[in-house]
């Protein structure tokens, strides 16, 4: 499970964003920045779970259709569709050089994109 990203492009970054959701409750993290020169930021992570509308003023940027796995790997319908949800770290123009997500199974991101200052 990857929890840390290194060796990011040598740029000056202005913002970082997720697209993420959580299962099983919606939960407030950090996430840690490593910044050139050893400096250190830890930035609020707060995810919505997916089941729900979002609670944090994040954007929905897809909703579909949930199933759930069963023992014998077919899967169910349940009665409601799924979010996934983007969320804007601005990082005020800072050279990356390692993020750390939170350890918390129940979140997942699914892209990391950096906004590189022009």
């Amino acid at each position: 499970m990857l929890h840390v990203l290194k060796n990011m492009d040598a740029r000056t970054y202005k913002q970082i964003i997720l697209y993420a959701c959580s299962e099983y409750g919606s939960y407030e993290e950090l996430i840690k920045m490593y910044y050139e020169e050893n400096y250190i930021a830890a930035c609020d992570f707060k995810v919505s779970d997916f089941y729900e509308i979002p609670i944090y003023g994040e954007k929905i940027i897809w909703t579909g259709k949930a199933l759930e796995k069963k023992i014998d790997d077919t899967y169910d319908n349940l009665e409601f569709s799924a979010r996934i949800f983007k969320y804007v770290l601005d990082i005020n123009n800072n050279m990356i050089d390692e993020i750390v997500l939170p350890k918390r199974r129940n979140i997942h991101v699914f892209k990391i994109v950096g906004v590189a200052f022009k």
